[in-house]
């Protein structure tokens, strides 16, 4: 329908068309909407875009599965910040480890309902597994 990501992420309910793939979500999707809907950092979207389009840096500090690895890389995504001169650019988010970069890009591939290493991909040493239409990366640093 020609809408940028940016202004499909306002609506209250998902679309029924995956923005990223233009096909209809899956059954799956909607079971781990569910989910991401009751983490603390769902709760926080709209503060966490503020500060981030406020603040060059942000510093967050939240408790171990409250979604900060997960959710946050997507509201960037669907915000789009992944765009920038009418370029897509983007969105790199770094793993101390690299099966937490692997592990952590699955998952988020599994929340956009996306084939890991289409839209969703990681970047470790010897492995990469992202390709032209990676928008969200996870990474090692080393």
């Amino acid at each position: 329908d020609g809408q940028p990501l940016a202004k499909k992420a306002k609506t209250v309910e998902p679309p029924t068309v995956n923005p990223l793939t233009n096909q209809p979500y899956s059954e799956r999707f909607h079971q781990i909407l569910e989910k991401r809907r009751k983490l603390p950092a769902w709760e926080a979207r709209k503060e966490f875009l503020k500060l981030v389009k406020r603040n060059q840096t942000v510093v967050l500090v939240g408790e171990t599965g409250s979604g900060k690895t997960t959710q946050l890389p997507q509201f960037l995504l669907e915000a789009g910040y992944h765009m920038a001169g009418g370029q897509n650019k983007g969105i790199a988010c770094t793993q101390p480890r690299r099966v937490a970069a692997m592990s952590v890009a699955q998952r988020v591939a599994d929340e956009l309902d996306v084939q890991l290493s289409t839209h969703v991909g990681y970047l470790i040493r010897f492995e990469d597994r992202t390709s032209e239409q990676t928008i969200l990366k996870f990474l090692t640093d080393g």
